[in-house]
Formats: structure tokens, sequence, C-alpha cells
């Protein structure tokens, strides 16, 4: 989990149901100052060392954090997975997954149209 903490002030705490899901997971929470979850905050060595070689983006602000942190996994050699519905954009106007920037999550990572079907596509997953 990564949290944004923009000129000292942190930009939305993670939601209870999350926080109790990674409550016993020791390095749980990453805070970051940049839009990507890897600048400067040591996600890439933690990812490393637990052998990660895919992780799955959810957040608000697909057209910024969201998507600025898949390109630097992508850049490192990580494989991406997103969803609609657990992505959002940061405009009251359309808190809806960010249709502007759809295209480019469609190329670049493995895309989920509903979370549903990413979590049955999970359950798979050894």
């Amino acid at each position: 989990v990564t949290e944004y903490k923009c000129r000292n002030v942190f930009r939305g705490e993670t939601i209870p149901e999350l926080k109790k899901k990674i409550k016993n997971i020791e390095k749980n929470k990453i805070i970051k100052l940049h839009n990507s979850g890897f600048t400067k905050t040591g996600l890439d060595n933690l990812l490393e060392s637990l052998g990660v070689k895919e992780i799955v983006i959810i957040g608000i602000n697909g057209n910024a954090c969201v998507q600025d942190t898949a390109i630097s996994a992508l850049n490192r050699g990580y494989k991406v997975t997103i969803s609609v519905g657990l992505t959002a954009s940061a405009g009251r106007k359309d808190m809806e997954f960010s249709r502007r920037n759809k295209e480019w999550f469609l190329k670049n990572t493995k895309f989920f149209e509903s979370p549903s079907i990413l979590s049955s596509a999970l359950k798979t997953v050894n």
C-alpha cells in the first residue's frame, strides 16, 4: 500500500477494509512524495526481495498516480494489471475510470473491465 503525502499533508488514507487485510504483513505501507509509487520509496527493492514479478495497481487518480506507477513498474520489468472499478480519476466530474487514459492502459497492461473479472482471474493464480 502506498499513501501520497504532498506538502506534508496526506492525500487520502488507506480504507479500513484494506488496512485489515494488510495488518499482518510486514512493511505494508510506503509513503510516497511523488505520483509514482516507485520514486524514492524503496518499493522496487521490497518487491524484488519478495520475488514479485507482477503487480495489481488500484487507486485514485488513474491519469497521474496510477499511470505513473504503472509506467515505473513496466520500466522495471514488472507485469502490470489494472481494473476499471478499482481505479478512478481524481476529478469530481469524472470519478469513474479515466476514459482519457484507457487506451494507454489497454495497450500496456493486463486490463480488466470489472473488479469481479479481475477477482476471478486472481483466484486462478498460484
